[in-house]
């Protein structure tokens, strides 16, 4: 005998079956939701049921641990100034996220923007998972814009931080005491499409000095399998985006990252410098192990220190199999005060480096081993890069073994491209290299049909070249390679300009 059961009060306000089923099982599937926050209006935490109509007023309410959301729902937080510090209270399941999205524009405040502190952000987790977090703009925090402690299979994507203490978008763990590879403890991040401004201006807590900043604008720490993709950044007072301590397996890719790395010291309340300036893009080891890491079609500009920069920190942790290619660097660092090279390996072994243009950095490519007390790198392959007008060397070479300098196209200006500083073995700089005068290249850094760097490239060497870099930094498809991040295309005029 079948048994009859009539559906109460559903949880669904855009389809609702309301009709009575006859079901031959008891179980009855659960249907996903969507609920609605409005800070105006009809909106009410106390008389709100989170329906269109009767909103909730704060995206607390929603978030909340004892909230009705369900995985699966959706909440949409509709136009509106929200002065709140949220924190996730449940999670969603690998097959079933919650989504919490804007509708307009939904600004996100921090109601106490000179008292945060470590790990706090206006929106935060800790240890929640599957979570999509969409289109909000975040503001003016004492510390974290969008803070991701210890959690796992969530994606940001269309936000936008602005004026941030610490990072404008940051993972880590939630326990930093715990070092080395426990550190680890995140995994399946994604921060995709969104802008992050004015981060690591920090202004709230005495102990530190005004102004002093902390950790870098888009933070990836300690996380396995991570992407971070078509996102500008921009204007911050470190680093760009920091890939760091334990994270490995995942990409940077696509990327417009410009105007980082304040120059003149950034300091602790000792009176010590915290550090001077730091890189575009970031591969940074320290006290856990990176690897399998790629970084490719970025645009890294106008910084003022390096524009690419891989280096190990630390000595208990190791950083190893890294590609980075099909990048545009140009006009990073200051003369006299940082080496400002487009591409800068410090430490790490298994290094590919091919298939990039750089283009007026103070430096072209520079090799200096040893510079953290690490291991000097070791297996490193550069090959098919254009290394254009460098303001003070080209290529810059102290403390490597096994380094290859292959099918490379530099200009005869400065003089002397190539300076070995001394402590490398196993130096290889080939005949294949191309010395030149004119690059052939656009104002834009996209090659001329004239250019020497027209089916000049090779597919030898750099382990699986053909396979990540069968496009280039257009995503335009290579045949007979050229030489840099740019194919020319026939017939297709100059490669048109991504927008990042």
């Amino acid at each position: 005998m079948k048994l009859c059961l009539k559906l109460g009060k559903p949880r669904v306000f855009h389809s609702v079956l309301a009709s009575a089923l006859c079901l031959g099982v008891l179980a009855l599937p659960s249907q996903a939701a969507t609920w609605y926050v409005q800070n105006s209006g009809s909106g009410s935490d106390t008389t709100g049921t989170g329906s269109s109509t009767q909103p909730w007023f704060s995206i607390s309410k929603a978030v909340a641990s004892n909230s009705p959301v369900q995985p699966g729902d959706t909440i949409i937080v509709r136009t509106g100034w929200y002065v709140e510090s949220l924190e996730l209270g449940k999670s969603g399941t690998s097959s079933a996220r919650i989504t919490l999205k804007n509708e307009g524009d939904v600004y996100l405040n921090d109601p106490t923007p000179t008292s945060g502190w470590w790990q706090t952000g206006v929106l935060m987790a800790n240890g929640k998972s599957n979570w999509n977090i969409e289109g909000f703009k975040v503001q003016n925090s004492s510390w974290g814009g969008i803070t991701l402690r210890s959690c796992s299979n969530i994606t940001v994507q269309r936000c936008h931080t602005y004026r941030t203490g610490s990072s404008g978008i940051i993972a880590l763990p939630n326990n930093v005491s715990t070092e080395g590879e426990a550190e680890v403890q995140s995994s399946n991040i994604k921060v995709l499409d969104c802008i992050v401004e004015e981060a690591n201006y920090y202004e709230g807590n005495a102990s530190y000095t005004a102004n002093s900043g902390d950790q870098e604008a888009l933070t990836i720490w300690g996380v396995n399998g991570f992407e971070v993709a078509r996102c500008r950044v921009f204007n911050g007072r470190t680093e760009g985006i920091d890939v760091k301590t334990g994270s490995r397996n995942g990409t940077v890719h696509h990327n417009e990252v410009y105007g980082c790395a304040a120059v003149t010291g950034l300091q602790w309340n000792t009176g010590l410098d915290r550090r001077s300036g730091g890189p575009g893009i970031y591969i940074d080891g320290g006290r856990a192990n990176v690897f399998n890491v790629q970084v490719f079609n970025n645009k890294v500009r106008d910084n003022k220190a390096e524009g690419i920069a891989v280096a190990d920190e630390d000595s208990r942790g190791s950083i190893y199999d890294i590609r980075v290619y099909n990048n545009v660097t140009y006009g990073n660092g200051i003369q006299g005060v940082n080496s400002g090279a487009g591409i800068n390996i410090a430490s790490g072994s298994n290094v590919d480096v091919f298939m990039n243009t750089s283009v007026g950095d103070v430096s072209g490519f520079t090799v200096t081993g040893g510079g953290f007390g690490t291991a000097y790198p070791q297996n490193l392959e550069v090959r098919n890069n254009i290394f254009a007008n460098a303001k003070y060397q080209t290529i810059y070479l102290q403390n490597s073994n096994g380094t290859i300098i292959d099918r490379n196209l530099w200009t005869t200006t400065p003089a002397n491209p190539v300076n070995n500083a001394g402590g490398n073995t196993n130096l290889s700089v080939t005949s294949s290299n191309i010395a030149t005068s004119n690059p052939g290249l656009t104002s834009t850094w996209r090659i001329l049909s004239t250019s020497p760097a027209r089916n000049a490239a090779t597919w030898t060497g750099a382990n699986g070249m053909t396979l990540v870099a069968g496009t280039d930094i257009d995503d335009q498809t290579r045949s007979t390679p050229d030489i840099g991040a740019d194919e020319w295309v026939s017939g297709a005029g100059v490669a048109s300009v991504r927008q990042y």
